[in-house]
């Protein structure tokens, strides 16, 4: 993943990994070992950085994973954490939010103890 980021540069406007902890039913197994989210402009933004460097990303991936990556682009049409929430600082400085009719123009985010 460092070596994606440093490709896709400032078109990278935030990322979120997480690891699978369970299913829905206790004791069940995670459906994914991982995800990662990149965050983006536009789906323009991220064809125009992903393409330019794919092989290179591609080539990568053995050195995380022998899973075949599933790919899925998205519309984040919302996102929270709560105030104690560990990772706040980082990710109140990493994600842009965006509207549902216009996912290029950022909207401010404020902490919820700052309402």
């Amino acid at each position: 993943m460092p070596l994606a980021l440093g490709l896709l540069g400032d078109a990278v406007r935030g990322v979120i990994v997480e690891t699978g902890l369970g299913g829905a039913q206790p004791g069940a197994p995670a459906p994914y070992i991982a995800a990662s989210h990149a965050l983006f402009e536009s789906p323009d933004s991220f064809q125009k950085a992903f393409h330019a460097h794919a092989a290179e990303i591609h080539g990568d991936v053995p050195n995380y994973t022998d899973i075949a990556p599933v790919v899925q682009l998205g519309n984040v049409s919302v996102a929270t954490l709560m105030a104690d929430a560990k990772i706040i600082s980082n990710f109140t400085n990493a994600l842009a939010h965006t509207e549902l009719d216009d996912p290029v123009k950022p909207l401010a985010w404020v902490h919820p103890s700052e309402r």
